[in-house]
């Protein structure tokens, strides 16, 4: 399996392969002209599914193995235009590790959401049957839109806003998208934290009030709705992996046909905001054909689209419903109680994980615990989670803020950006750099002061260790809700930023080590592997880590040392899935 991530040299253009290119939306979508609305749909959706092989961190889109076989696919194995094809690209020898790029899952994406904004629906044609002509175009089409990801790529690295950041600030930004998709949504995890996450909500009266009537119109429940969610992410066809096509032409279970419906539902989505903005598809994963069938466009975007319903789409939706308005409340207020509130689950959830990780004879401090008294300062949270064992120390802020799709675009630095800064204001570091402290870098630099000033309010074994001058190893963490960073170069920006703003000569009696950002899904690995009895230790882990280069994430270097969810985790996770009650 190859482990490297994707770049924009790597990508091949149409104009390698074709001598004639299309270079505008018109003359893309001309290429598809002879060829029926859902049978591109069809065509584009089953290559993404094949590429989107099943049990790995990373997806098809790396191997060699599957770009050939599909150029083939596409050239309808003409044995001489695929042999040309190589040719002109010198890649007839070349290995995993320096084999052009010609498919990218981005660019497949754009080509869905392209298709079905904007050529019109038409008449189902039984009768059409693909020529190689037609593959030909479908082959030309995605790789025009090849030519999109590169423009992109490189459009803000002359802005000149671009001087206010580093090459590696640049290159997180340029490749923000990119990186990110070639990163595999987990099929188990994000259900059960999300099963997690709902029983949560369910326990504050007017989150469940709402979630009863999000649901009991269509007769069913959150537990029926997540199950055949999963049935559906599990639904392989015989003998050539996951199927695309869910066909209910035949099917009685109208609850079913309901989940379906509103999964391909984009009727309240507004306009895209920029061309890199494909929430179409994350919205709507699936896709209807008819009456009769529903395409899955991509098996990762219905797993998070699950997962970012009770989040995201719960938070949109939830929040422009003025029947849940309170006497007393705006929308504002609800804006601050929900992102609190799902503020407190996250640090609840991973504090739980930590309890399970942690070994006997450690000392684990969560959350309330964790605030000190500070004269006129009064209380202050020293941090959110502080996990000691011996000299060892991990201290670590548990952020559940994401990044919005309109900061999401790559074109500018707009994920680095305060979004809500009064522009009546100049703008200053704090504008450039929000990012930072969003994400809790601030505090997790200010944590340092209370563990060499006032460790003896929390824990009063680490003074036997200064009064013994032995060395204590601090491990500074931020632990995060966002996929986003898992993509390269992200912990490496951190890093930078940390030791920029930390002088570690003010702190003799401490090893402080590079930061590390771990995303929730490395916490629920570690933890799941202490639980079923593995040799895996969060301190051995991180002092590896963070005596690499760290330019990847925490999540690629699990992978480097083979640790993975063990085989009893997957067992448990789907008795309990099995499990889920369903509507009588």
């Amino acid at each position: 399996m190859s482990k490297r991530f994707i770049t924009p040299r790597l990508l091949v253009s149409a104009s390698e392969i074709f001598q004639t290119c299309p270079s505008t939306k018109e003359e893309r979508l001309n290429l598809l002209k002879s060829i029926p609305k859902s049978e591109i749909i069809y065509a584009l959706s089953s290559f993404n599914m094949r590429m989107l092989r099943a049990n790995s961190t990373y997806n098809n889109y790396f191997s060699k193995a599957a770009q050939m076989r599909e150029i083939c696919h596409f050239c309808s194995y003409d044995n001489e235009f695929c042999q040309n094809v190589f040719n002109q690209t010198s890649i007839v020898d070349s290995t995993n590790d320096n084999f052009p790029i010609f498919f990218c899952r981005l660019s497949t994406l754009l080509a869905i959401r392209e298709v079905l904004e904007e050529i019109d629906n038409e008449d189902e044609n039984h009768n059409f049957k693909f020529t190689s002509d037609d593959w030909l175009q479908i082959f030309l089409y995605l790789l025009s839109m090849n030519d999109r990801v590169k423009e992109y790529t490189n459009q803000n690295i002359n802005l000149e806003s671009s001087k206010r950041y580093s090459f590696f600030e640049k290159i997180a930004t340029c490749n923000q998208l990119i990186n990110e998709l070639n990163m595999r949504t987990h099929p188990i995890a994000p259900m059960s934290r999300l099963v997690n996450y709902v029983n949560y909500l369910n326990k504050i009266d007017k989150y469940q009030k709402f979630i009863d009537g999000r649901f009991t119109p269509f007769g069913f429940n959150a537990g029926y709705f997540l199950k055949q969610i999963i049935n559906l992410h599990r639904k392989k066809d015989s003998g050539n992996g996951y199927s695309c096509i869910i066909d209910v032409k035949e099917t009685i279970d109208k609850k079913l046909v309901q989940i379906l419906d509103l999964l391909s539902d984009t009727s309240f989505l507004s306009d895209k905001i920029h061309f890199f903005d494909f929430k179409k598809l994350t919205f709507a994963p699936l896709c209807k054909i008819g009456k009769e069938f529903y395409f899955v466009m991509d098996r990762d975007l219905l797993i998070d689209k699950v997962y970012d319903h009770f989040i995201n789409d719960f938070y949109t939706i939830y929040l422009e419903d003025n029947d849940y308005i309170e006497d007393g409340e705006n929308k504002e207020f609800k804006i601050k109680k929900y992102r609190t509130d799902l503020g407190l689950y996250f640090e609840e959830y991973i504090s739980e994980l930590f309890y399970d990780l942690a070994i006997d004879d450690s000392v684990l401090l969560t959350l309330d615990e964790m605030k000190i008294p500070l004269g006129s300062s009064g209380e202050v949270e020293v941090t959110d989670i502080y996990y000691r064992s011996g000299n060892k120390i991990l201290t670590g802020e548990v952020k559940a803020k994401g990044i919005g799709v309109e900061q999401r675009d790559g074109s500018t630095f707009n994920f680095l950006y305060n979004p809500r800064h009064d522009l009546s204001k100049p703008k200053d570091d704090n504008y450039y750099r929000f990012l930072y402290k969003k994400f809790g870098l601030d505090q997790i630099v200010k944590s340092m002061d209370y563990l060499k000033n006032h460790n003896e309010l929390f824990d009063g074994g680490i003074q036997e260790f200064i009064d013994k001058e032995i060395c204590i190893d601090i491990y500074p963490t931020i632990i995060v809700n966002e996929k986003f960073f898992n993509t390269p170069f992200m912990n490496k920006i951190f890093k930078d930023e940390f030791d920029k703003r930390l002088k570690r000569s003010d702190y003799p009696e401490f090893n402080i080590h590079q930061l590390s950002i771990l995303y929730v899904e490395d916490i629920e690995i570690i933890s799941s592997n202490v639980v079923y009895g593995k040799d895996v230790h969060v301190f051995n882990l991180l002092r590896y880590y963070t005596n690499k280069s760290q330019a990847n994430s925490f999540r690629t270097f699990l992978d480097y040392q083979g640790i993975d969810f063990p085989i009893e985790y997957y067992n448990q996770k789907f008795n309990f899935i099995d499990e889920i009650e369903l509507d009588d």
